[in-house]
């Protein structure tokens, strides 16, 4: 086309060229013809102007500006603003021995162990309140988020920025090694104190260790709070240099305590009731003094026929006094509360109305947080640990659950937001269709989202994402999608170097 083009303007330079002689004979030919002098120069004009206009219209484009590379959004954060320590009682000396390993220039590694509900979170967050001003505080929830080495990595060379190492931390070729040098190489020109919750639900244990490990050996400015139910294996199994870790195992709060807290959570008692309360409580647990408490202000029970009815509280026998709670609940805050277990993260108000469905729902979240079901983050709303674990797996049955996850799903794509807002909903959708069984809309969102995990860095879970399409195009029957993402997931074993 181009050659074409440039054949039509050179012959079109030729004829105008000769315009002055083509438009004289034009003159000639129109005085011949009885026009006149005038109408013979306006022919003349309006010839030569057509070709003129012609030739200008084949001429080449002049050079075309850059494209504008559009920048990619950046990836989702992985970490998240600290709890806020409600109702906090006691703990002074906990809170004290922290604090002195904290300070403690060989310590850098500090461990809290403890059952569920012992309070293991609201005493790292007391702790994280008392620290000065220039640590930088980071805090990581693995209930909440899919917490790998990977994700961990790519929110750091976020925060690194502009700087060299930035580069080698984000950089998915690199060994795990490399990137975690890189990494405490920036952080020990910094202050950094992270604190990562639940860390017995971290998904990606061997490459979290790793960065733990890293930092027992080797740093100086960096320290890390671990909050887990039991003593982690980096601890158990790897040899770390003597003095690093201190660990501190929760109990149950004091006898002496026990009457303060009742009181922060309604229950006004005298002394004697409180340590009979405490004891009945397996002695000072905060859960089980909570629900407690919860069942006589709002439930209506007597303290004498609590205490006559209720074993003694200990993990073995959390779902006696879980049921129990939920027995004093009206049936429809029951079936909100078994609705919201679908959802990891804390949810406004919309997303708990949308799963539940049917009738008014903003009153029965009000009175789930009244019973401390729900408890309120800013303009979101988090299931108590214990009581989610307990609807979700001991009273949901299983074609409720599905659906309860499909309405989730279904919430999390009609949100707005911009393109990286937008991503990470549809990842989030994609884990609730996948839990309900949802396969037509696991395969259509997991070709949404693989291409931007990659740009983003997280190609271990783009390859989760591909292996878990291609279980649901086995489970639908389509060969063309099986053999599709059979062909995805090789491509991603392979840029991984996994062959």
């Amino acid at each position: 086309m181009d050659e074409f083009r440039r054949f039509l303007r050179e012959s079109l330079l030729q004829i105008i060229s000769g315009s002055i002689g083509a438009g004289i004979l034009a003159i000639i030919a129109a005085i011949a013809a009885g026009l006149g002098l005038v109408a013979a120069a306006i022919v003349a004009v309006i010839c030569v102007a057509l070709i003129a206009g012609l030739y200008f219209w084949l001429a080449p484009e002049g050079p075309k500006p850059p494209p504008i590379e559009k920048k990619a959004p950046p990836p989702p954060t992985l970490f998240s603003l600290p709890p806020a320590p409600k109702n906090f009682v006691g703990r002074e000396e906990e809170q004290a021995e922290l604090l002195e390993g904290f300070h403690d220039p060989q310590v850098n590694l500090l461990l809290i162990t403890g059952t569920g509900g012992i309070g293991k979170t609201h005493l790292a967050a007391k702790v994280s309140e008392t620290l000065e001003d220039g640590y930088r505080v980071r805090w990581v929830k693995c209930r909440e988020r899919d917490v790998t080495l990977e994700a961990f990595l790519v929110a750091m060379a976020q925060e690194i920025g502009e700087d060299p190492l930035a580069a080698v931390v984000r950089e998915p070729t690199r060994r795990p090694q490399e990137r975690v040098e890189a990494l405490l190489s920036f952080l020990e020109r910094e202050s950094y104190v992270f604190f990562i919750d639940d860390y017995h639900l971290v998904k990606d244990r061997r490459g979290m260790d790793l960065f733990l490990l890293r930092v027992a050996q080797h740093a100086k400015r960096t320290n890390v709070f671990l909050m887990a139910r039991r003593r982690p294996e980096v601890v158990e199994e790897w040899k770390l240099p003597p003095g690093v870790c201190l660990e501190r195992s929760l109990r149950g709060l004091k006898a002496e305590e026990a009457q303060e807290y009742l009181a922060r959570h309604g229950l006004g008692v005298d002394g004697e009731t409180a340590r009979g309360i405490w004891a009945r409580c397996g002695e000072g647990d905060p859960t089980a003094m909570q629900i407690f408490a919860t069942r006589v202000t709002e439930g209506k029970r007597t303290v004498r026929e609590l205490l006559e009815r209720l074993p003694v509280y200990a993990p073995q026998v959390a779902g006696e006094w879980l049921e129990g709670l939920l027995a004093d609940l009206p049936p429809e805050a029951v079936e909100m509360a078994e609705s919201a277990s679908v959802f990891r993260a804390p949810v406004p108000r919309a997303g708990l109305a949308h799963v539940y469905g049917e009738g008014e729902a903003d009153g029965l979240v009000d009175e789930l947080v009244d019973w401390y079901v729900l408890e309120p983050e800013g303009e979101a709303f988090a299931m108590k640990d214990l009581l989610r674990d307990y609807c979700y797996h001991q009273r949901l049955a299983g074609e409720q659950r599905a659906e309860y996850h499909r309405r989730a799903g279904a919430w999390y794509l009609s949100l707005p937001g911009d393109e990286r807002v937008r991503v990470e909903n549809q990842v989030a959708a994609f884990e609730q269709f996948y839990l309900a069984g949802g396969w037509e809309e696991v395969i259509a969102l997991a070709y949404q989202v693989r291409d931007p995990l990659v740009t983003w860095g997280l190609w271990d879970r783009a390859t989760e994402i591909c292996q878990r399409a291609l279980e649901a195009a086995r489970e639908t029957g389509e060969e063309r999608e099986e053999a599709a993402w059979l062909h995805s997931l090789g491509v991603r074993h392979h840029d991984r170097g996994d062959y």
